[in-house]
């Protein structure tokens, strides 16, 4: 049980939530002032 989370499934889930919005503001910051 790691941080009170049972289900393995819903750790999987909660971290690629965690990791998709990570992405998202490298992502962003990295392509902020691209112009084409």
């Amino acid at each position: 049980m790691i941080l009170g989370i049972p289900d393995p499934l819903i750790l999987a889930a909660y971290l690629l939530c965690f990791l998709g919005a990570l992405w998202c503001m490298v992502y962003g910051i990295r392509h902020w002032n691209d112009t084409d």
